[in-house]
């Protein structure tokens, strides 16, 4: 079973290892997002839009993931996350 952020923050790491853990982790989940995001027709130019500009396109990137993880439980899964209560 995956670790979630709580249990993340209770390991223990030498002085500056979680942050560098954590950064690695989210490097990991932004490259896993992306990928399945270009994946779908749908999604790729939404994708581009985010990346050229993430502010003004957060919301929508953010619901069209919460779409994805809903609609793939394997996906949601190797998240550690429950597509149930999304």
């Amino acid at each position: 079973m995956p670790l979630g952020i709580e249990e993340i923050t209770h390991l223990d790491f030498p002085d500056g290892h979680l942050e560098a853990y954590l950064s690695e982790l989210s490097e990991a989940l932004r490259e896993l997002l992306a990928a399945r995001m270009r994946e779908s027709d749908m999604y790729t130019p939404l994708w581009e839009e985010f990346r050229a500009e993430p502010e003004s396109n957060r919301a929508e990137v953010i619901g069209a993931l919460e779409a994805m993880v809903e609609g793939d439980a394997a996906l949601a899964e190797r998240l550690g996350l429950d597509s149930a209560r999304l």
